[in-house]
């Protein structure tokens, strides 16, 4: 079910947040403790991975950066969906337009994944592109998207699908 209450509250984790470092700017880490069991799609999920590319996942990595409609076995899967396109973020492999980080902080009552002004991948009409957004997971299975700022063009995906990627929500693509 989608809230029919828009107005949200930013989960302020810039003191006490940890800084994802990615190899690449398509890259996700290795998994990470959530810090709860997560029911998501019939299943339980108690590790998750971040992905530069503005998702997280209760699987493998894709480091698929072309986002389109969901659900799609193309799609990475088991995931939520921030704000999936071709991010920018500080990794391991930067180039000059390369911005923002991405961090995260769990406890058992909520696990929140922060992209931080991260850039657009600097083509096609992207340059000077950057977003501010969060991805918040309870132990209810209630899933929040914040999104604080968006400068410049965009054109990604927000949603959730399930580990086949047959059934999915799309909220926008």
């Amino acid at each position: 079910d989608i809230s029919s209450n828009f107005d949200y509250e930013w989960e302020d984790i810039s003191s006490d947040g940890i800084l994802i470092n990615f190899e690449s700017n398509d890259s996700g880490t290795e998994a990470l403790n959530i810090g709860f069991d997560f029911p998501f799609y019939g299943e339980i999920y108690s590790e998750f991975i971040i992905n530069a590319n503005g998702w997280i996942g209760f699987g493998e990595d894709n480091t698929e950066w072309y986002n389109g409609n969901i659900p799609s076995t193309d799609a990475p899967r088991s995931a939520v969906f921030g704000f999936w396109d071709d991010l920018n973020p500080v990794n391991d492999n930067c180039n000059d337009s390369c911005t923002g980080n991405v961090y995260y902080h769990n406890n058992s009552q909520r696990l929140v994944v922060w992209y931080n002004n991260v850039a657009h991948w600097p083509s096609g009409g992207f340059e000077d592109s950057f977003y501010d957004f969060q991805i918040i997971i309870y132990p209810n299975g209630e899933i929040d998207i914040n999104i604080s700022d968006i400068i410049g063009n965009f054109s990604a995906t927000v949603g959730i699908q399930d580990e086949n990627g047959e059934n999915g929500m799309q909220v926008a693509s």
